[in-house]
């Protein structure tokens, strides 16, 4: 690879986005723990409350999770499994889902999912420069590569990203994952490749979160319909501000530059006047209902906790002493090692 190629890298990966320089007890606790419960010695990252499988989305989320903290030892073991089983499809892209099937253990779902194969193309970016291993620059950019081509769709000259290559085409439309959309990714993405189009997927990103938001809290809905005539609805069965969609405010307090805040501090702003509700409530939000414009605070999720408890500005430490018994609980653990990173990191 060229050395004005790896320069880009370095200027987007470092000079913008997060590396935990310092051994903070805190946060390294919380890391520990994450890899105690979730991933096993030989670098297969697990989902222990979905049929103990292995999903792309948590392959990313676990390598990005490992340059954060500086860990090549786990990135290696994560690394490795991911190449000897995590297979690429005829679209090149991972297959999302690994488990078992009677007495085998394999893949079970070909088809990818696109923020899978987004955190581990960002992750191998940073980890190119962390490592000294220009080599997981140039896997990136041919992901990447691939991502383009079989998930990007233009509608009305904005552009839009579908969850897979397939399946997510429906007759009158496209159904579209709003927390797929982690706009200082993109970010990054244009400035290690300009002119490929990532500087207007993020443009049009956020113009699509600001007109996706439903009820006076202005939430996301789990799924959203893209029609043909480029109009979007709240999707059917996915009208919830729910598992899917707390990634998106979660994702919106790791906006760092300012020209990204400058663009969506008004939608995080409104997520935390929910939170600063949920604060004065007993509990917290449990569930949204955005057809029928409902909240309940009822009995709220881990999951749900570590995103409002962010949002109502806990410390990561603090969120942690509240569901560090949940040790089953991979997806709540892994939000809260975003906002460890998010928040203890250095820019």
């Amino acid at each position: 690879m060229k050395m004005p190629r790896l320069n880009r890298i370095v200027i987007a990966i470092l000079g913008s986005y997060w590396l935990l320089s310092s051994t903070l007890l805190e946060a390294n606790e919380i890391w520990e723990t994450y890899k105690t419960h979730f991933i096993q010695e030989d670098g297969r990252v697990v989902d222990r409350m979905n049929g103990n499988i292995t999903h792309s989305e948590g392959v990313g989320y676990a390598l990005f999770f490992s340059v954060a903290f500086n860990d090549k030892v786990t990135f290696d073991k994560i690394y490795g499994w991911m190449h000897n089983n995590l297979k690429l499809n005829n679209h090149g892209l991972y297959g999302w889902k690994w488990g078992q099937k009677g007495d085998e253990w394999r893949m079970l779902d070909s088809n990818n999912a696109t923020d899978g194969d987004l955190w581990i193309a960002y992750a191998l970016l940073k980890a190119a420069v962390c490592f000294q291993k220009p080599m997981y620059a140039k896997e990136a950019l041919v992901l990447l590569e691939n991502v383009r081509h079989s998930t990007w769709i233009t509608v009305n000259d904005r552009i839009y990203l579908l969850p897979a290559a397939e399946g997510f085409a429906k007759s009158d439309g496209w159904k579209i994952n709003l927390s797929y959309y982690p706009l200082f990714m993109f970010e990054a993405f244009a400035k290690v490749e300009p002119e490929k189009g990532w500087d207007k997927l993020l443009k049009d990103g956020v113009k699509t979160l600001e007109i996706t938001r439903y009820t006076p809290f202005y939430l996301h809905p789990d799924w959203i319909m893209l029609h043909n005539d480029g109009k979007m609805s709240i999707e059917s069965d996915g009208g919830k501000f729910g598992y899917e969609a707390i990634r998106i405010p979660l994702f919106l307090l790791g906006n760092r530059s300012s020209t990204l805040k400058n663009l969506t501090d008004s939608m995080l702003e409104r997520y935390r006047q929910l939170a600063r509700c949920v604060n004065e409530k007993e509990g917290g939000v449990a569930s949204a209902n955005l057809q029928e414009e409902s909240i309940s605070f009822k009995d709220p999720s881990p999951t749900f906790k570590v995103v409002f408890g962010l949002l109502n500005n806990k410390t990561p430490d603090k969120i942690f002493k509240e569901i560090c018994n949940e040790k089953m609980d991979y997806y709540a653990f892994s939000l809260l090692l975003f906002g460890t990173v998010f928040t203890l990191s250095n820019d």
